[in-house]
């Protein structure tokens, strides 16, 4: 078989680009999408939604940077189109990139295929981080009371902060950060109570 490799991809030549796209997903529906949400901006800001249209439209009077970002993420898409039926990978790949920057910049949100999956997964883990009794091991008792602990250790220690949270660290298993952590906790408890 005759491979070719531009960089992006490694193809068998005689399958054309449409072909080696159906295989991993098609393109097609994510060019639309973002066509759709830009015609629903100029829509919304009476521009016309054909590229010739708007390009004329531009070139008269003063117009809001999204506009023209809209309409560079437009041609983009429109020469994605052209280079997947032309059978050219880099230059597909090249004007794909270059309209999501466009679309990015015009503040088009981006593809979001499954929103309500999305939403359900996120109330479950909200209801089960809820319903946690342990961290590492610990109920919230043994956690305050370790705290406790490490900040009555802090009040008597002649070492330096930054030691002590490394010896603390290793004799409770926490980073020194997390020490750090919870001496700030203690700290602005004792200066809220002053």
């Amino acid at each position: 078989m005759n491979q070719q490799k531009d960089g992006l991809f490694t193809c068998d030549q005689s399958t054309d680009l449409k072909d080696h796209l159906s295989k991993i997903g098609r393109v097609e529906p994510l060019l639309e999408y973002w066509t759709n949400e830009a015609e629903t901006i100029l829509q919304e800001h009476g521009y016309p939604t054909d590229l010739q249209g708007l390009s004329d439209a531009l070139q008269e009077g003063e117009h809001a940077p999204e506009i023209h970002d809209i309409r560079a993420m437009l041609f983009r898409l429109n020469e994605v189109r052209r280079a997947i039926a032309g059978n050219r990978i880099e230059a597909a790949v090249w004007n794909a990139m270059l309209a999501v920057q466009f679309g990015m910049k015009a503040k088009i949100r981006p593809f979001e295929p499954d929103v309500e999956r999305g939403a359900k997964y996120s109330e479950t883990q909200s209801d089960r981080r809820g319903k946690r009794q342990t961290w590492k091991g610990l109920s919230l008792a043994q956690r305050d009371e370790r705290d406790a602990k490490i900040w009555a250790a802090f009040k008597q220690t002649k070492l330096t902060r930054n030691s002590f949270k490394i010896d603390q660290g290793k004799k409770h298993k926490l980073s020194p950060t997390q020490i750090d952590n919870i001496l700030e906790k203690f700290l602005e408890k004792s200066s809220t109570s002053s």
